[in-house]
């Protein structure tokens, strides 16, 4: 198989989508998120207004009334609200990822402002998201419709963008890691030891520990806490769940240790992240 074969057959094998939050919502003057770190990609339809969003190093890009942002996980960046009246956001916060926890936006040049028609689509997925999303998921057409929109908009935010060759530089050294990015993605509800993911590669411990920090740029016991907080924001969206059921389902049996871990890595307790997520207004 060539190189663009195999990487076909990684998305084809290992692409995930995770919708975090989202709405429909009104956005009131003065408004603005502050500055801000997500671990999600978020993405925005405005309409009724004009937004700035501003990144470190002095960049500053200016979304007109109709158009619309996505902003990959892990950028910081800040929204504020120039002008407007009756100003609607239609936005989703989510998560598309491959081998388990690479992002996949990574790979593309996304920029991000996005045209008029591309966020006019963005907005339309955005809404459906959201619909379904206030609904219990009750069947599997329900996961498969939630699936679908997902790759949707990845579709929308991707289409005609070209690889960014860092992106794919990471990839390559992440699929060294592949199987264990895995294992570690099914099993983060119990404890993982180091030992345990040396035998996943067939390594000692000291020899793993420098081909996983290597490849991943993190040593494995950082990547496994930072895993676990991750999919703990992911969990705590569910109202129906407690805080102890969310930390007992990341591999803490002890609430105030998980809420002390999260703190750490988040820089907000458990609930106040939950609360935050939903009054999120873009």
């Amino acid at each position: 198989m060539s190189e663009r074969d195999d990487f076909l057959a990684l998305v084809d094998a290992s692409l995930r989508f995770d919708y975090q939050a989202g709405s429909v919502n009104p956005v009131d003057d003065p408004f603005t998120t502050g500055w801000r770190v997500m671990d999600e990609a978020t993405c925005a339809h405005i309409t009724g207004g004009r937004f700035l969003i501003e990144v470190p190093g002095g960049e500053r890009f200016e979304i007109d009334d109709g158009g619309g942002n996505c902003l990959r996980a892990g950028v910081k960046h800040r929204i504020t609200l120039l002008e407007g009246r009756d100003v609607v956001s239609r936005w989703s916060h989510a998560r598309f990822t491959l081998l388990g926890n690479f992002d996949a936006l990574s790979l593309f040049d996304v920029p991000v402002a996005l045209s008029r028609p591309t966020a006019e689509a963005v907005g339309s997925i955005n809404t459906d998201l959201w619909n379904l999303h206030k609904q219990p998921i009750a069947t599997i057409a329900d996961v498969l419709r939630r699936k679908a929109l997902g790759m949707r908009l990845l579709d929308e935010l991707t289409r005609g963008r070209v690889f960014r060759p860092e992106g794919l530089d990471r990839l390559r050294a992440a699929e060294r890691v592949g199987e264990v990015l895995t294992h570690i993605g099914e099993n983060l509800h119990r404890p993982l030891p180091v030992s345990e993911l040396a035998r996943t590669m067939a390594l000692s411990p000291a020899r793993f520990h420098s081909v996983f920090k290597d490849a991943i740029g993190s040593a494995p016991r950082d990547y496994v806490r930072v895993a676990r907080m991750q999919r703990a924001r992911q969990l705590l969206l569910h109202a129906e769940l407690s805080v102890a059921e969310v930390a007992e389902r990341v591999g803490f049996q002890d609430q105030f240790q998980f809420s002390r871990a999260f703190k750490q890595v988040v820089g907000i307790s458990p609930l106040g992240y939950r609360q935050r997520a939903w009054a999120t207004a873009i």
